[in-house]
């Protein structure tokens, strides 16, 4: 039930003890792409963690789901397309009477998140650039270009606030 009535909230999915998934939301057929048909049965990381590196550390984490509480992990999985995803992935086991019976897998996609996180970076390192060249903030704000990959999260009051703030951060510690 649970499963079925969170699917606005994140993408859940149940594996039995050797992977295998039992239950695959509407939102996990929306973010990788499989139906709940199609993923019903399958091993979970063949799934979702095609890549031999995300392979390994998928059956890292369902290991770690049966040993503890709960598992965590911050990563990419692959979507049916062969696209990776960013997400924020917990797990954890599930008892009935005290024995282990299954395991509960919460993936959210954090895209968008890690993207913003990207362009920060890219942005923080541009400021430095320009600051070690000897501009002022006056000149950083004219001149600075936003990257084309970052075009669409252009928004001139935010970077104004970030250079000010940058700026000041790096004249107080002497860069």
């Amino acid at each position: 039930l649970l499963v079925k009535r969170r699917d606005d909230a994140a993408d859940i999915v149940t594996t039995d003890l050797e992977d295998a998934v039992t239950s695959w939301n509407p939102s996990a057929e929306r973010l990788f792409g499989y139906t709940a048909e199609e993923a019903l049965g399958h091993d979970i990381d063949e799934l979702v963690s095609r890549r031999a590196d995300l392979y390994a550390e998928g059956k890292e984490l369902n290991r770690g789901a049966m040993e503890s509480p709960m598992a965590h992990l911050v990563t990419q999985r692959t979507r049916r397309d062969g696209s990776l995803v960013d997400v924020d992935i917990v797990g954890g086991p599930v008892t009935v009477g005290g024995e282990l019976v299954a395991k509960h897998v919460f993936y959210h996609d954090i895209s968008e998140l890690q993207e913003q996180k990207r362009y920060f970076v890219v942005m923080r390192d541009e400021v430095v650039k320009m600051v070690h060249a000897g501009k002022s903030l006056e000149q950083i704000e004219k001149e600075f270009k936003v990257p084309q990959e970052f075009a669409h999260y252009k928004r001139p009051e935010r970077l104004k606030d970030f250079f000010k703030l940058f700026y000041n951060q790096l004249m107080e510690t002497g860069y």
